[in-house]
């Protein structure tokens, strides 16, 4: 982990921002995703962080759904059928979310 200073400094700059401009601003800095990962444990979400349950559709499928903070979702799914085989491959989907006043 870098320099205790430095991280405070990064996290005071970020503080309030939304997460994936934290995201976005850390890797332009040139750090990784474990850095981002550590600095931000909380906030920023990676593929480990997808809680993965039988399909409520496809026999023998898995899934996990995630929503984020900008109004984002990720559906990953994989089985039988699907573009994954749901074990070391995925398919995975993103669609913004519409607030019940945007119909």
């Amino acid at each position: 982990m870098e320099d205790k200073t430095y991280v405070e400094k990064l996290k005071r700059v970020l503080n309030g921002k939304p997460n994936y401009y934290k995201f976005r601003y850390v890797l332009d800095l040139g750090h990784d995703v474990n850095f981002i990962k550590e600095v931000f444990p909380d906030e920023i979400k990676t593929f480990e962080d997808l809680n993965f349950g039988v399909h409520r559709v496809v026999p023998n499928g898995t899934q996990a759904y995630l929503e984020f903070d900008n109004g984002h979702f990720a559906s990953v799914v994989g089985g039988p059928g699907l573009y994954g085989d749901g074990e070391i491959s995925f398919d995975e989907f993103m669609a913004v979310m519409k607030a019940d006043d945007d119909k």
